[in-house]
């Protein structure tokens, strides 16, 4: 199955890349808070959106769910990834975004990161949370240190927030500096 997000028209200033490659927003989303900022991501710099789904999901009870997808997270476990059709060599800028879970990437992300040899590109990581980000980040750029990482944005609850029209305006402003960073930092032979 494909997860992926076609872009959907808004009005917005629309973001041209020096770039021919379009960017790729790859996020897991539990409750919908991490799904709701990358689409808005993907959206602003006319990226291509995946979704990463896993083939076998948490119970549906919350604090049962919470609780065990916390307990993969500190444990490291990789979980089993719904098949997906995305070719990473076709987008330069990866947009990777995930919830936090007892301070940590979601195991989802961790597997997608894992399973694909990631290098030579431009980064940018975005996160979710009730808490705080704790060291997801750190832990993210170490799963894929041969990259170049041009930021960096959490997230608290943003669909439970009094507004969340402020934090799709704060990922959309985000977005365009990272794609604006990221083809400064491209020389014309491509090289960073």
């Amino acid at each position: 199955m494909v997860y992926l997000t076609p872009r959907l028209a808004y009005h917005t200033v629309e973001v041209r890349l020096e770039q021919k490659r379009r960017p790729l927003v790859v996020y897991y989303s539990l409750d919908g808070n991490t799904q709701f900022i990358g689409e808005s991501i993907a959206e602003a710099v006319s990226a291509d959106a995946l979704q990463l789904k896993t083939k076998r999901g948490l119970p549906s009870i919350p604090g049962i769910r919470h609780f065990l997808g916390g307990m993969q997270a500190v444990l490291g476990l990789e979980p089993k990834l719904e098949p997906y059709s995305v070719s990473l060599q076709a987008h330069d800028l990866l947009f990777i975004g995930t919830p936090i879970w007892a301070s940590r990437h979601t195991p989802a992300v961790r597997a997608f990161l894992s399973r694909h040899e990631i290098e030579g590109k431009q980064v940018a990581l975005f996160c979710c949370y009730a808490g705080n980000p704790g060291q997801a980040f750190e832990a993210m750029r170490k799963q894929i240190p041969n990259n170049s990482f041009v930021g960096e944005i959490g997230f608290k609850e943003p669909t439970n927030s009094e507004d969340p029209d402020v934090a799709v305006a704060k990922a959309r402003e985000w977005a365009r500096e990272m794609v604006s960073r990221a083809s400064r930092s491209v020389s014309p032979e491509g090289q960073t």
